[in-house]
């Protein structure tokens, strides 16, 4: 399975996906954008990520944008129910939970 994130080590969006991959223990591989020089916005980033945001990542060829969205999506798709569980009380007491314990 092919997962890379791309973004800037600078952005607190990109290190939240970071942490989460580490945290829940993703392999992953990482791919610098710097987006002081514009890189998010050449037709090779466009290309994945039509918005020049950072973070995103591809899986398997599929990209994907905005940190939060990505951190559902690898909660859900691999598995990781304990950082997002499906049932929307417990969702919300865990979310609380997480938090409290930084």
């Amino acid at each position: 399975m092919s997962l890379t994130i791309y973004g800037q080590g600078l952005s607190q969006p990109t290190r939240s996906v970071l942490l989460f991959f580490d945290a829940a223990n993703i392999a992953y591989s990482f791919e610098e954008i710097n987006f002081f020089n514009g890189e998010q916005r050449t037709p090779n980033s466009l290309a994945m990520n039509p918005s020049g945001l950072v973070p995103f990542i591809s899986d398997n060829g599929d990209s994907l944008a905005e940190s939060a969205a990505i951190l559902q999506y690898l909660a859900k798709s691999r598995m990781k129910s304990e950082w997002y569980p499906t049932e929307p009380t417990l969702r919300a007491k865990n979310v609380f939970v997480t938090l409290a314990s930084f």
